[in-house]
């Protein structure tokens, strides 16, 4: 026989109930949402898969930074939930360009993701490092936010709800 105490705090208040998330996805659902979610795990990309479309988002999955760059030529995406460590092309490189199509106007024509939109497409870095440094870096490549890995669901619905369109 064993046991053990934890202390716990009580959560910030900023964190909204499940219910509310349920509720504020199913509006969302009719207006929709497009996100490209860039991960190379297969586990990882089925569980933030489910959460996401959970949110009443339509999801679609790139496997590296230079298939979400293919992603980005034929189709347009609300959001960029980039994964910072993958193989071949890693988030930060995937960002820096998708900031240097965004500002160069001839290539931009060249992505159907990006020729019309009149604001920098929204990307939120996702890792399993969780240092300050780690979210300096990625904010430094050109994103906009930053989650660590594994999501907590209630983390990703507050970032998802301030960036999303409503």
């Amino acid at each position: 026989t064993f046991y053990f105490v934890i202390p716990l705090e009580e959560a910030p208040a900023e964190i909204i109930s499940l219910q509310e998330h349920k509720e504020a996805g199913r509006e969302r659902a009719a207006g929709g949402g497009r996100i490209l979610l860039v991960e190379d795990n297969a586990v990882n990309q089925r569980l933030a898969s489910i959460l996401i479309s959970r949110e009443g988002y339509v999801v679609e999955v790139a496997s590296d930074g230079a298939e979400a760059l293919e992603h980005l030529r034929h189709q347009a995406f609300d959001l960029v939930l980039m994964d910072v460590q993958m193989p071949n092309m890693d988030g930060m490189e995937a960002t820096r360009r998708i900031r240097a199509i965004e500002a160069d106007p001839a290539l931009r024509q060249g992505y159907v993701g990006l020729r019309a939109r009149q604001q920098p497409l929204a990307i939120v870095g996702l890792t399993a490092h969780a240092r300050k440094e780690d979210e300096t870096a990625c904010f430094q490549a050109g994103m906009n936010g930053f989650l660590t890995k594994p999501i907590v669901k209630a983390k990703l619905a507050v970032i998802l709800s301030e960036i999303m369109p409503s």
